[in-house]
């Protein structure tokens, strides 16, 4: 009877034992852990910390930033997770002063899923050895040696040929002759006169002898009467510019008779010499009729103008000192 018990016993046994593994391996479901690729690095070499993690599907998982110091970079991170739920989390650091440096130890966060923070799991702490770059290897430096790196041979240095900045030397070196070539082919022409200079007679002579001239071909008949009154008009407008500084070669006879009252002989003469510029327009364009007599009676009163202003504008030497 007594032996009937225990076999009923034991399958209960069993349950029990069993039901107690299921509801432990349930609570063990959480776990994470830390690990570096290398436990020595040189100088502002980058190695890499990963942190992997897995907790149950009623939980879920925070990962702050790694933080640094003034020794530890942290120069970027990755996150990812896989198929079956684990979390893989991938920094990648640099030490910047030599000996013993640990990694802090990486906190995890563990929330309900209505996002309550119930703990936060920190991992141990990692150590790495820090070396100078100028150790030649481990042998060296686990012996307390360090020896300098050998000297690499001289590299040659190109020096690229500027072919922009001479290529603008070169354009502003030709700009700059071609200056220079035609100030020196301009400068002559500051000395140069286009015709040789002549001392030309005063303007009262000039006029008076062309009016001779005048005279001459007029009792000779060489030419009409329209070809006197032009040359007549000619040579009074002549005078006036060369003895006056006004430019009446240029100007028409109601040009010339508005700007008479600014002449100096304004006043002092008559308008007898208006009249013959005034006949002589009338000869040429109206194709007004004239006898020789009006022609010779015309250059007498030129003749008479010429003589009666000279004292306007020509200086009398005999009365100098």
């Amino acid at each position: 009877m007594n032996l009937l018990v225990k076999k009923d016993l034991i399958p209960l046994f069993l349950f029990f034992i069993l039901a107690g593994c299921s509801e432990q391996t349930k609570e063990n479901q959480l776990n994470a852990e830390a690990e570096i690729d290398t436990n020595r690095v040189a100088i502002g070499d980058v190695f890499h910390y990963t942190v992997t993690a897995s907790a149950p599907d009623d939980r879920l998982l925070g990962f702050p930033e790694l933080e640094g110091s003034t020794a530890l970079e942290v120069r970027s991170s990755d996150h990812s997770v896989d198929d079956y739920g684990m979390h893989k989390v991938e920094f990648k650091l640099a030490l910047w002063d030599t000996g013993y440096h640990s990694v802090p130890a990486y906190p995890i966060e563990v929330f309900l899923r209505d996002s309550t923070l119930e703990q936060v799991i920190r991992l141990d702490s990692l150590n790495v050895f820090v070396f100078s770059s100028i150790a030649e290897d481990s042998l060296f430096q686990a012996s307390g040696t360090v020896g300098l790196k050998p000297v690499k041979n001289p590299v040659p240095v190109e020096i690229p040929l500027p072919l922009k900045t001479i290529g603008l030397a070169a354009l502003m070196l030709i700009l700059l002759g071609l200056i220079i070539f035609i100030w020196f082919r301009r400068t002559p022409d500051r000395f140069r006169f286009a015709e040789p200079f002549v001392d030309a007679a005063p303007p009262d002579e000039a006029a008076l002898g062309k009016l001779k001239e005048l005279v001459k071909q007029v009792e000779k008949g060489e030419s009409s009467v329209k070809e006197y009154y032009t040359s007549l008009s000619h040579i009074i407008r002549e005078y006036l510019e060369f003895a006056f500084f006004v430019k009446t070669l240029e100007m028409t006879t109601e040009e010339i008779e508005r700007f008479s009252g600014n002449f100096p002989f304004a006043s002092a003469t008559k308008d007898e010499w208006k009249k013959v510029l005034k006949q002589a327009d009338m000869v040429k364009y109206a194709k007004e009729s004239a006898d020789i007599s009006n022609v010779q009676k015309d250059i007498r009163s030129a003749e008479a103008f010429i003589k009666n202003t000279t004292i306007f504008w020509k200086r009398n030497d005999s009365t100098l000192p």
